[in-house]
């Protein structure tokens, strides 16, 4: 794929490759997360982008979806002495990095993000859930 770039001024490959660091560079919106029954659920969003290979500049982005829950068993979290407090509950991000499945036999190069994210009940790790969303190149917006 190519484009014209607005610094550059002139016909440029994208470089989709840029590692993204979500969690330093920001990139990771806020992160919600809802105590409901037996679950803790929790989503945000993260921002991909597509650049210049020339000088950098961002020609393509796109904001993919996280969501997912963990199932927990309220009786491990909950005893006679005290309530099972949903405030106790944080979702961390643990890492994150792009994906890039290269051109598939269709021809659709398909862009994402995995995000590892931790659960914890009162500063104490409970589980660990990746979760991925990705979009095709050829569908990222315009900058």
């Amino acid at each position: 794929m190519s484009n014209i770039c607005p610094t550059c001024k002139t016909f440029v490959s994208i470089n989709y490759e840029k590692e993204a660091k979500v969690k330093e560079d920001s990139l990771l919106g806020a992160l919600f997360a809802d105590v409901e029954g037996n679950e803790v659920r929790f989503s945000t969003s993260a921002r991909i982008t597509g650049n210049c290979e020339n000088c950098g500049e961002e020609m393509k982005e796109a904001t993919l979806e996280l969501d997912g829950h963990f199932d927990i068993d309220p009786d491990k979290f909950w005893s006679p002495d005290s309530d099972l407090n949903p405030t106790k509950f944080k979702i961390e991000v643990d890492r994150s990095e792009r994906t890039d499945s290269g051109e598939g036999s269709n021809g659709t190069r398909m862009l994402g993000v995995v995000v590892s994210f931790d659960l914890m009940y009162d500063d104490e790790y409970i589980d660990t859930m990746d979760v991925t969303d990705e979009i095709a190149a050829s569908e990222m917006s315009d900058c």
